[in-house]
């Protein structure tokens, strides 16, 4: 049996999944892992003669990191705008910690409550609405909705087998498992968002935090397209800015060079961050600017939008 074939048959039986010991795994193939570096992982295949792999690879981050017979090489992969919590399945770290200052904030009813929410407005859209460009590139409102769904009843097994086949890519194993939930129709994405709003859900090495900054920024995506208004509970604005802008958010959701430099100001939070050229505005605003939607640049003040928009662009 081959490498590969092994991988496959592992993740058949339950043994490549979300939270998998990536090292456990290749260490039963013969395989090493490259140490340091903090890559995000992708894969593609490459001329190997020397059989042997670069530098510059964590050893904690998420499930496969090399198949040896593949010839490949493990390549950095850029957070991309709208795979949020789901790209986060690569790492394995644990999070941290923000102190007390959410203490006495139940990150898992906020993120319920978040999912119920934007279930509700999914309920009240007619089919064209449905089928409206999101602020995701290439995704409609509905495929968004099935993005949310997506983790929250996809097997571990599943996600295993899907990202070998996609060859380790998180993104496309992302929008593959995303395009089989859509098949799904409008009632039942918005049933089965209620059904799983309490899901405890996290990504390996990451809090709560994560979901509750996917779901919030993806509800968003819905509705500004849409023209519809959400007034967030300052609480959980606070945490998602929080979250975005801190050290996490580097695995999937927000390349460090996009903050770098700036200092973002929420005029209707007691809430700031960063030192450099200052970006202002409302904190739904600035939490859409970090997360890559230009779109809410319109609503931002300051001399460090320019740059933040050149950031963007890029």
């Amino acid at each position: 049996m081959t490498d590969t074939q092994r991988l496959v048959d592992s993740a058949q039986r339950g043994g490549v999944g979300v939270g998998l010991d990536v090292g456990t795994l290749l260490a039963q193939l013969g395989r090493t892992v490259p140490h340091g570096g903090q890559h995000e992982v992708g894969l593609r295949a490459v001329e190997t003669p020397s059989g042997e792999y670069p530098a510059g690879l964590d050893q904690q981050h998420g499930l496969v990191r090399v198949i040896k017979e593949m010839g490949a090489e493990l390549v950095a992969e850029e957070p991309t705008p709208c795979h949020g919590a789901s790209q986060a399945h690569r790492t394995g770290r644990s999070a941290v910690s923000h102190g007390d200052r959410f203490a006495g904030v139940d990150l898992f009813a906020e993120i319920a409550d978040e999912r119920r929410r934007t279930a509700d407005v999914l309920a009240s859209l007619t089919p064209e609405q449905m089928r409206t460009p999101s602020l995701c590139d290439a995704w409609t409102v509905r495929d968004v909705a099935a993005h949310l769904l997506m983790p929250l009843i996809t097997p571990g097994p599943k996600f295993g087998v899907a990202l070998i086949r996609h060859r380790l890519n998180f993104s496309r194993t992302s929008e593959a498992l995303t395009a089989d939930v859509a098949q799904r129709s409008d009632a039942d994405l918005v049933a089965g968002l209620r059904d799983n709003a309490a899901s405890r859900f996290t990504p390996p090495g990451l809090g709560p935090q994560a979901p509750l900054t996917d779901v919030v920024i993806h509800g968003q995506d819905i509705r500004r397209p849409l023209g519809l208004g959400r007034e967030f509970p300052p609480e959980r604005l606070a945490v998602v800015l929080e979250f975005l802008t801190g050290p996490d958010a580097r695995r999937g959701f927000v390349p460090a060079a996009r903050t770098r430099g700036l200092r973002f100001v929420a005029t209707d939070l007691d809430w700031s961050v960063g030192s450099g050229a200052e970006v202002i505005g409302p904190g739904e605003a600035v939490m859409m600017a970090v997360a890559g939607r230009a779109v809410a640049l319109d609503d931002l003040t300051g001399a460090g939008v320019a740059d933040l928009a050149n950031r963007l662009a890029k």
